[in-house]
């Protein structure tokens, strides 16, 4: 290996094929590439021209191998190879990855306090079903599960496990935790860093988007495709909601971290780990949409349903009268006779109610003790509120966010706008609001 294999980044893009399939399908067109892999019911083919498909296997009319040439489209610039080189066998190329994800993670803890802990949450099987485990797991690099597959490939291969039964939800999940395999990267440009190289990288892939800087010991070509080693950490939430089917139609959130083990440089203190920084941003606007709900549902619900907020209910004993009216009978000498006299109601003492002990203050008491214990506050009941007139906007930082939504304060007023700042607490990693309405 050159010089350029001793750098951060590792494993090479194969810009020839030595064998290639052929795919003829039921509705008469082909498709030619190469199998990277297979799960029950699809083949995962790399297409000659370098996209990764899925082929259902009931589409398959007949599969043939013919010989395939190394020539590469003129428009494609030519690919950097780092390492190893075009047909070493399956093992040295896992042995290649596993070098890279060491080399990558320990440049990468050079810039990043705490970038060697990574850490993910585990899929377990409990009573009546499956959860993920309360805490995230520490692991080291060397106990991770190395593919030498992309990430797009193994995740959507999960991705479609989503609808499938809870047993092989789970085993899907629990598979792909602390994986690591590749993503492809582009050079946009490089310039000397002291003794190193400082490149900015574009990532080729669907589930790693966007642009950043790498440190390498050496420089690399204008326009090289790179391959980075990229570790697969199982998130909380999203996490759960897969295991118990609740994922959408659409890819909106993963149920994952896809990590790259490289020396990426960042300006702030995101590490590689499952609860990363910037994850408030990513799933932000749901989660504080969701809070959002919860918390103006309880304000139409936390007024005590037994004395309507009054704090007082009626006496059951005379029915709100303070007293009742009784026949009396008097047969003694000079008496009065007969007639109908007015008794002091002896549980209300004569005021026709009695204070609630259903609420606090005219609150539903359970209501009012998981709100304070979940947002802090509680605010004032609303008679109703408008969640379609809902409008949030997360902050940059993800951290915090402006909420309006209409609200009526009494059942029978008009709707009028309610705008709050919420926060993310630092402590629970939840949204709270930031000021009282």
């Amino acid at each position: 290996m050159g010089r350029f294999a001793r750098s951060l980044l590792l494993v090479v893009l194969a810009t020839t094929l030595a064998r290639a399939d052929v795919f003829t399908l039921k509705d008469g067109s082909t498709v030619e590439g190469t199998v990277t892999g297979s799960d029950g019911d699809a083949y995962l083919v790399k297409l000659t021209s370098g996209e990764n498909r899925r082929i259902l296997k009931a589409d398959v009319q007949k599969r043939e191998y013919k010989e395939a040439t190394a020539a590469a489209p003129a428009t494609t610039p030519a690919a950097t190879p780092v390492a190893p080189s075009v047909g070493e066998t399956t093992e040295q190329r896992l042995e290649a990855l596993k070098k890279a994800a060491r080399e990558g993670l320990s440049a990468r803890a050079r810039l990043i306090v705490g970038a060697r802990e990574l850490s993910t949450y585990y899929p377990l099987k409990v009573e009546g079903g499956y959860a993920l485990a309360n805490t995230p797991k520490k692991i080291e690099i060397d106990q991770c599960t190395f593919q030498d597959r992309s990430v797009d490939e193994v995740a959507h291969e999960l991705w479609d496990k989503r609808k499938k039964g809870a047993d092989e939800r789970f085993r899907a999940l629990k598979a792909v935790a602390a994986t690591v395999c590749w993503a492809e990267a582009e050079v946009l440009s490089s310039s000397p860093s002291g003794r190193e190289t400082e490149a900015v990288i574009e990532y080729r892939s669907v589930v790693l988007k966007g642009k950043t800087r790498l440190k390498l010991t050496d420089a690399p070509a204008a326009h090289a495709i790179l391959r980075l080693a990229v570790v697969l950490l199982v998130r909380q939430e999203e996490g759960t909601q897969f295991l118990q089917g609740q994922m959408g139609e659409t890819i909106s959130v993963w149920p994952m971290d896809f990590v790259p083990l490289a020396a990426e440089i960042t300006t702030g203190t995101r590490t590689p780990r499952t609860v990363a920084a910037d994850m408030a941003m990513r799933v932000g606007e749901r989660t504080l949409s969701d809070a959002v709900k919860q918390w103006y549902d309880w304000r139409t619900r936390i007024r005590c349903t037994a004395c309507k907020g009054t704090k007082k209910c009626v006496c059951p004993a005379c029915n709100g009268a303070g007293g009742i009216w009784k026949p009396f009978i008097d047969a003694g000498i000079g008496g009065a006779g007969s007639g109908m006299q007015w008794y002091v109601c002896g549980r209300c003492q004569g005021t026709g109610f009695h204070v609630c002990n259903l609420c606090k203050d005219g609150l539903d008491d359970q209501i009012l003790k998981d709100s304070l214990k979940r947002f802090g506050t509680y605010g004032k009941y609303l008679g109703g509120y408008l969640v379609e007139g809902q409008k949030i906007t997360v902050d940059a930082d993800g951290k915090a966010g402006t909420v309006t939504t209409f609200v009526r304060e009494k059942p029978d007023d008009q709707p009028k706008p309610e705008t709050l700042r919420w926060t993310v607490d630092e402590k629970t990693g939840q949204w709270k609001p930031a000021e009282r309405p």
